[in-house]
């Protein structure tokens, strides 16, 4: 089941959920997104919150019925200006894809007596080959605007488009990160 969601959309889709149903998506809505979120209401053009680089994203979730999820699918659309080098692009993007993932699924660092408790990767889980999506799609949107940044827009839509594929496919709300601490049975 695919869900399409931008950062802060997760509210307005438990509305959704809650009174009209779930609202679902293709490429195509999501670049229709990608256009809109360009434009105030009064036709006045949005400065982004980041690098002047827009990006939407949908992902696919499969629920193995024991409160375990896999990604088969993440589609990321990004607006990044004239894309100079699109491997390099792609291959961003696919990484945060992977890296989103990650650090939802199981991302957690504690502190205690004002310490950090993880002291180095034996004590802090990162994604493994099984936990990354299968399939990472990267679209790009035709601009003639300047190059913009791409190191780090990527990763933020992802992880609330995953929160709530995880209710359209299971009915459990994903309320904390990361999501390991939710049962989702």
């Amino acid at each position: 089941m695919r869900v399409y969601t931008r950062v802060g959309e997760c509210f307005l889709s438990a509305l959704a959920a809650a009174g009209a149903g779930l609202r679902t998506a293709t490429v195509e809505h999501v670049l229709q997104a990608v256009e809109a979120m360009r434009v105030k209401e009064d036709g006045s053009p949005v400065k982004p919150a980041t690098v002047n680089t827009y990006v939407a994203s949908v992902v696919e979730v499969e629920m193995d019925g024991k409160g375990g999820f896999s990604v088969p699918r993440v589609e990321q659309v990004v607006d990044a200006g004239v894309i100079v080098n699109p491997d390099r692009v792609r291959s961003q993007l696919e990484g945060a894809a992977v890296m989103a993932v990650g650090l939802a699924r199981n991302g957690e660092i504690t502190a205690a007596n004002g310490r950090i408790q993880q002291a180095n990767f034996h004590q802090f889980q990162v994604a493994r080959m099984n936990d990354a999506p299968k399939q990472v799609n990267v679209t790009f949107v035709d601009s003639d605007a300047p190059p913009t940044g791409v190191g780090e827009p990527g990763l933020p839509p992802v992880v609330p488009a995953l929160t709530n594929a995880i209710f359209a496919a299971s009915g459990k709300r994903v309320r904390e990160l990361p999501i390991s601490k939710t049962k989702l049975v």
